[in-house]
């Protein structure tokens, strides 16, 4: 299932960083205090430059290329793909 952060257009980044790791640790993801700490501290806004905050802090994918075939994905982890 994937979840984006809600209601949050109006955001400032540390408040959907903090949205998107207090979602990530309730729902079980984050499993770790050093993934949390990570999620919490990491200004993942700043890795995606041309990209609306709000769709830097959800939890789904970013395209940052885009071919006649098929869209590539940044090479930034995904919270759900951890083993």
């Amino acid at each position: 299932m994937t979840t984006t952060v809600s209601d949050a257009s109006t955001g400032s980044a540390d408040e959907l960083r903090t949205k998107l790791a207090d979602r990530l640790v309730k729902d079980g993801t984050v499993r770790t205090d050093a993934v949390e700490a990570a999620f919490r501290q990491v200004p993942r806004h700043l890795f995606l430059p041309d990209v609306p905050l709000v769709e830097a802090y959800a939890d789904e994918p970013v395209y940052t290329k885009h071919e006649a075939t098929a869209p590539e994905s940044a090479p930034r982890p995904s919270p759900r793909s951890s083993p």
